[in-house]
């Protein structure tokens, strides 16, 4: 199996160019460079959609101008903007905004990608509707290939960012095990009664993303909470060495393959390694030679990790829940 990552081909570009709209045409300003809408959700206090079962990290059906078939959208607690493949874009008719008036550089885990402005007008999931909502439309594509030209598959990116949750909703839920995620539009989240099996800790918003405070040996640390991440607990090198791990940390298994914005790698030869804390706290229950990945991107908590949990975001009392 071999990573490939390159730009679309001129036909596909030329095809999105095809679907760029004036301004007015897709409702939105321009103030100060950046791209302003008006927009509302439509539908219940909350609503709550079923998740794919056959993947770790969090995907539901959404609709995409009023698309007939629905669109595998991950949600990335990890992502400040939603974003498509240009397959995506272009089988759903998105409005694009004319690519000569802007110019967008994303800087992801694995490089710098340049990409379109587009618009979902609307976005429909579960009994939600919002009327208008950005995202970014890839011009470069990933893909894997088996035995040769003939045998590759593309990897899809197609993802629902966080800003979507931190412009619209009080909070969101993610029940792993139950596989359903509930978007809290005008209702607040009602906390669950103590116990055992409950913990809290504080929600830190950086970058307008998610994060939580991880401990270990009495060194602490700002980690992403990443729902678009297969892995579980991972930190960077620099932070491996502060907690003495590097020595001890050993190769993943090989065939594992890291797809992110800017590329594709193998996780071997991208150095990502495992290492083994003693102790680590700040993930609800205190984990004793908890497993974490040293890799590049920074500190950020995956879905492997939650697996097990009903997670909460509470953005409006900033609180970060977890359920056993």
């Amino acid at each position: 199996m071999k990573p490939s990552y390159a730009p679309v081909s001129d036909a596909v570009f030329r095809r999105l160019e095809k679907q760029a709209k004036t301004d007015s045409e897709l409702g939105v300003t321009r103030r100060g460079g950046a791209i302003a809408y008006d927009a509302r959700v439509e539908g219940p206090a909350a609503v709550t959609v079923p998740l794919a079962v056959n993947s770790v990290i969090p995907t539901l059906r959404c609709w995409i101008n009023g698309s007939k078939k629905p669109v595998a959208l991950m949600f990335d607690s990890g992502a400040q903007v939603s974003l498509l493949d240009a397959d995506t874009a272009l089988k759903n008719n998105l409005g694009i905004v004319n690519p000569g008036t802007t110019n967008i550089t994303v800087m992801g885990v694995m490089g710098k990608e340049k990409m379109l402005a587009g618009i979902f007008s609307p976005l429909d999931f579960g009994q939600a509707r919002l009327t208008r909502q950005l995202c970014l439309v890839r011009t470069s594509h990933n893909e894997t290939r088996w035995m040769g030209p003939l045998m590759k598959e593309k990897v899809s990116m197609d993802l629902l960012g966080f800003d979507m949750v931190r412009q619209w909703c009080r909070y969101v839920t993610l029940d792993y095990p139950a596989h359903k995620m509930t978007f809290g539009f005008k209702a607040d989240f009602k906390p669950p009664p103590p116990g055992p099996r409950v913990w809290k800790m504080p929600l830190i918003m950086e970058g307008g993303l998610p994060n939580v405070i991880l401990e270990s040996g009495g060194i602490r640390w700002l980690s992403l909470v990443d729902t678009g991440s297969a892995f579980g607990v991972e930190i960077d090198e620099s932070l491996a060495a502060e907690l003495d791990v590097l020595r001890t940390a050993r190769p993943v298994d090989p065939g594992m393959v890291n797809t992110a914005i800017g590329g594709m790698s193998d996780v071997n030869k991208a150095g990502v390694k495992l290492a083994m804390l003693k102790k680590l706290e700040g993930l609800g229950p205190s984990h004793q030679d908890a497993e974490i990945a040293i890799s590049p991107g920074g500190a950020r908590v995956g879905s492997f990790f939650f697996k097990d949990y009903r997670l909460t975001m509470d953005l409006m009392r900033q609180v970060f829940w977890l359920e056993r």
